[in-house]
C-alpha cells in the first residue's frame, strides 16, 4: 500500500479518500426528525484513511466577524503529504445566523456555530454529500419554504431580512436545503445594506428604556429584539459610540441593563467587570 501511495499524487490521494468517505447517518435528531452525522463520526472515518495514505489534514484558522446580525466564520484548511512535504490549503467562510434568545448563553452559541462550520468545511473538503433520508424529511416544509424566499424577496431593507431570519427563518428545519435559502437570505441583506445610505440605515426611530423594557419582556423570545436594535439603543443611549465593534454579549448586558429589565443579570457576561 504504501508503495502504491508513493506514485500518487496529492490531488490523487485527496480523491482516494473522497471515494472511501462512506458514511452512514446514525445520529437522530428527534426534533426535526432526521438523521445526520456528527462531527466526531466523520473524524472516527477519516482519521485512518489519512494515515493510510499518508496524509495530514488540519483547520489551521478560524476566525469570526460580525456583520450586522449574522456571523461570518472564516476557516482555513491544510492537506499535507507526509511523503513529500507537498501541500494545499483551502478556506471556506460560512455565514450563521445569531440570535439573541432568552437563557442562550453566548460561549454555547458560538461553541456550536463553530463545531458547525468545522463539518461543513470538512464535508466540502472531502465531498461528503447529504443522503436522500434527509432531503426526504424536507418534502414536507417546501409551501413554508416557498412562502419564506417570497417574503425575503418582497423586503426593501436590510433590517427587514434581518427581522425574517429571527423570526421566520428558525421555524423551518435545521437541513442543507434551508441552509441554501438561509445564504439566499444572508446575499440579500448585503445587496440591500451596500444600497442603503447612512440616514436610511439609522431612519428607524430608536426605542426609549421604557419601549425597550415592554418590548423585551412582552414574550419568552425578548419580543423579536435582535442585535440591530441593541446596538441603535446603545449609540442612542450614550453606552457605545461604536456597539458593533465590542463584544455582543457585553453590549447585550449593558443595554438590558441600562432598560431595566427583569432578567437582565441572566446575559451578564462571566468576565465582565
Amino acid at each position: 500500500m504504501a508503495d502504491e501511495n508513493k506514485k500518487l499524487s496529492l490531488m490523487e490521494k485527496i480523491n482516494k479518500i473522497r471515494m472511501e468517505m462512506n458514511i452512514d447517518k446514525n445520529n437522530k435528531n428527534d426534533f426535526g426528525k432526521y438523521n445526520y452525522r456528527s462531527v466526531e463520526q466523520i473524524y472516527s472515518k477519516l482519521v485512518p484513511l489519512l494515515q493510510e495514505n499518508n496524509l495530514n489534514y488540519s483547520i489551521i484558522k478560524e476566525t469570526a466577524q460580525q456583520c450586522g446580525n449574522f456571523l461570518v466564520i472564516h476557516l482555513e484548511a491544510r492537506f499535507e503529504d507526509l511523503e513529500n512535504g507537498r501541500a494545499m490549503t483551502t478556506e471556506m467562510d460560512v455565514p450563521m445566523t445569531c440570535f439573541e434568545k432568552k437563557g442562550m448563553d453566548s460561549n454555547q452559541v458560538y461553541g456550536s456555530l463553530l463545531s458547525y462550520s468545522r463539518k461543513y468545511i470538512i464535508c466540502r473538503d472531502f465531498q461528503i454529500r447529504a443522503g436522500l433520508d434527509e432531503l426526504d424529511s424536507d418534502s414536507n416544509q417546501t409551501s413554508e419554504r416557498e412562502e419564506f424566499t417570497l417574503k425575503i424577496e418582497m423586503c426593501n431593507t436590510s433590517k427587514e431580512v434581518t427581522k425574517l431570519m429571527n423570526e421566520d427563518f428558525p421555524k423551518l428545519k435545521y437541513n442543507s436545503k434551508n441552509q441554501e435559502l438561509r445564504n439566499f437570505a444572508i446575499q440579500k441583506y448585503h445587496e440591500l445594506k451596500e444600497k442603503e445610505t447612512p440616514q436610511q440605515q439609522t431612519a428607524s426611530q430608536v426605542m426609549t428604556k421604557e419601549q425597550f423594557k415592554q418590548k423585551w419582556e412582552s414574550d419568552e423570545h425578548g419580543g423579536g429584539i435582535v442585535f440591530d436594535d441593541i446596538a441603535d439603543c446603545a449609540k442612542a443611549w450614550g453606552i457605545s459610540q461604536n456597539p458593533k465593534t465590542r463584544p455582543i454579549s457585553v453590549i447585550r448586558y449593558q443595554v438590558l441593563k441600562a432598560a431595566g429589565v427583569s432578567d437582565a443579570e441572566d446575559y451578564k457576561p462571566e468576565d465582565y467587570e
